[in-house]
């Protein structure tokens, strides 16, 4: 909905590929834990995967940080008029 109506959206991805499923307006705001949790749950990369694949195990969002979201809000909440 948000980006129907212009407004940016952060997203977290670790699950699932953003590439995939991430907003398509606004992929440069994206976390992208999705290659760290390839390496770690299923010891392969995005690339290697089939481009349905789902990482829906314990602990995959865990892969993003606090930090790393502040970060990109900072990044987009500096482009605010």
């Amino acid at each position: 909905m948000a980006t129907m109506v212009g407004t940016p959206v952060i997203g977290l991805y670790a699950a699932t590929n953003p590439a995939r499923s991430g907003p398509y307006l606004s992929r440069q705001w994206c976390i992208d834990a999705f290659p760290r949790a390839a390496a770690a749950f299923m010891n392969s990369t995005p690339e290697q995967l089939p481009w349905t694949t789902k990482i829906e195990r314990p602990g995959v969002m865990d892969l993003i940080c606090v930090d790393e979201v502040c970060t990109r809000l900072d990044e987009l909440l500096a482009l605010a008029p």
